[in-house]
């Protein structure tokens, strides 16, 4: 089996690829996406986050508070709805 940081032989000598050393070495991007979505919503909440931080200050203060009262509101919410369902889904799932 030849190395691939081996220079001793040309280019021109090496085998042509085929058959299934192909396929291994194909980037199937349906599975990269399929893995990278929960990083890149997580990375683009963050970078969202750091952006209202920014921002906050320079929004006049009546609309400052209302958007951190809709979401101070929308986090209790899905606080309290994760901590309705989890007993639903246990008792369902016994």
């Amino acid at each position: 089996m030849r190395r691939i940081f081996d220079i001793s032989s040309p280019i021109s000598e090496a085998p042509a690829m085929t058959g299934p050393e192909q396929v291994q070495l194909r980037f199937r991007w349906r599975n990269v996406a399929r893995w990278a979505w929960p990083f890149v919503l997580v990375s683009l909440l963050v970078a969202g986050l750091f952006a209202a931080d920014a921002w906050l200050p320079l929004f006049p203060r009546e609309p400052g508070r209302r958007l951190t009262e809709l979401f101070l509101r929308s986090l209790l919410i899905a606080y309290m709805s994760v901590v309705v369902l989890i007993p639903l889904v246990l008792a369902v799932s016994v």
